[in-house]
């Protein structure tokens, strides 16, 4: 199941990079961070913009949802099953994803196209940006669903009055070796 080669996050994107640097040291030794221990020790740069996961069987239910991603996105999703509106062949592969991510253990970059909308004019538009993603595993307590926490950055700067509408599709995804090595298949690319 583990791919030999080491597929990195890129070079320019040093805020995903410190992420995973972050991740790394807050359970040092520990192949995965418990969740107690990464909550316990936050990172002031990246805890805005994190979202964490409990992966319950076919499910991704947000058990947390940084302030900025709130106010980002327009509204908290913490307490829901996220992908609920969306097709089944894309819950399928997105929480393969996960499953894999959990089970190797490694991590996953992706790079979002979203879709924006809102702005001054008297017809709100949409135009596109990027969201870059790193999506990472964390332990927790024995007899709890496991557990992948995501660091979430968008490219660009918006005007106060734009606001998120959707993610459009997903543009790349690569595994992160975090030390016990990939899976041999790309990651899966959700698409509706």
């Amino acid at each position: 199941m583990h791919g030999t080669q080491s597929i990195a996050i890129p070079h320019h994107d040093t805020l995903a990079r410190s992420f995973v640097n972050h991740w790394k040291q807050v359970d040092p030794g520990s192949p995965v961070p418990q969740l107690s221990r990464f909550l316990d020790r936050p990172s002031v740069e990246h805890a805005p913009h994190l979202f964490i996961f409990e992966v319950d069987g076919g499910r991704l239910k947000v058990r947390l949802q940084g302030t900025g991603l709130v106010e980002r996105w327009g509204q908290d999703f913490t307490g829901r099953v996220l992908y609920e509106l969306k097709s089944e062949s894309f819950r399928e592969q997105s929480i393969q994803n996960f499953h894999k991510i959990i089970e190797t253990p490694c991590g996953c970059y992706m790079l979002d196209e979203i879709q924006i909308g809102g702005g001054r004019s008297l017809m709100p538009a949409t135009m596109s940006s990027r969201s870059r993603i790193v999506l990472l595993p964390l332990g927790s307590r024995h007899g709890r669903p496991p557990l992948v926490v995501a660091f979430s950055q968008e490219d660009g700067t918006r005007a106060w009055d734009q606001r998120f509408v959707r993610k459009q599709i997903t543009i790349d995804a690569r595994w992160i070796d975090l030390g016990r090595g990939i899976p041999s298949t790309p990651p899966a690319i959700p698409c509706d």
